[in-house]
């Protein structure tokens, strides 16, 4: 699998100290048994109109946890992803519609 599958560019929020974006990116999982390998990587910079724009940080979630974090699983969710060894089957049990409709609203910050 290759090192990056998808690349996308939020919106620059100017004139605030404390930025929020509220954005939404959708992309496709692929299918493979290589879900535990794949990560989300946010790059932050800022924004320079004449230089160059500086790096401030980054950071790296796992994709599979970073998909748990988002929802707001029962117990019997729970029970059915510690049956599923395989990252994949992990992967399809967050998939749920049902799962879905209970997705938790972003933090602010």
């Amino acid at each position: 699998i290759s090192k990056t599958q998808w690349k996308t560019v939020s919106k620059v929020v100017r004139g605030s100290l404390t930025p929020q974006w509220k954005e939404t990116f959708y992309f496709q999982i692929p299918q493979s048994n290589f879900a535990e390998e794949l990560f989300l990587y946010f790059r932050v910079m800022d924004y320079d109109l004449v230089t160059k724009d500086d790096f401030l940080g980054h950071c790296s979630l796992g994709l599979l946890d970073a998909l748990e974090a988002g929802r707001e699983l029962g117990a019997g969710w729970k029970a059915l992803l510690r049956q599923r060894p395989c990252h994949r089957q992990r992967l399809w049990v967050l998939r749920d519609v049902r799962l879905a409709e209970r997705a938790k609203p972003p933090l602010p910050y």
